[in-house]
């Protein structure tokens, strides 16, 4: 799955982040994955790091096939979210989801460029998240590299 999540600073954030080709389908894989652990933590915040996935559209069939499994990951977050999307297609995405959940759901959601400005926004340092996000996807990164490396046969 092209996404994680990890507590942070005793517990107090939740940071998740995605990499590679993402789809509406991996986001709520993961986000079904969180919320069965949040009751244990009681994050004050959550961040979600969009900065380096890209989108890969899912078909309306599969979507229909994996919904019933994933709709409580539709429900509204329950603690204070900062989606961080520095892409324009991430960032309209999030936008739609954190209006919808603004006014529907009466969660409070904001979207951000970038980890500064998700900071700001929550006023928290997200220093160890920040980190702990590039790492984790340095560590797939670097894990796809090798996997590729090893499959192409030497001459």
């Amino acid at each position: 799955m092209p996404g994680d999540y990890r507590y942070l600073d005793e517990s107090t954030l939740v940071a998740s982040t995605y990499w590679g080709t993402i789809s509406l389908v991996d986001i709520l894989e993961t986000i079904s994955h969180r919320v069965s652990e949040l009751s244990e933590h009681h994050p004050k915040a959550s961040v979600v790091d969009l900065s380096a996935a890209k989108w890969n559209e899912t078909s309306p069939k599969f979507m229909h096939h994996e919904m019933e499994r994933l709709r409580p990951a539709l429900a509204p977050p329950k603690v204070r979210t900062v989606l961080i999307a520095p892409s324009d297609f991430f960032y309209g995405f999030a936008r739609m989801y954190a209006i919808m959940h603004n006014i529907y759901g009466a969660a409070n959601v904001d979207v951000a460029r970038s980890w500064a400005d998700a900071a700001r926004i929550l006023d928290m340092d997200l220093s160890s998240a920040e980190t702990w996000a590039r790492e984790r996807i340095a560590q797939e990164e670097a894990t796809q590299v090798d996997d590729t490396t090893t499959r192409i046969p030497k001459p």
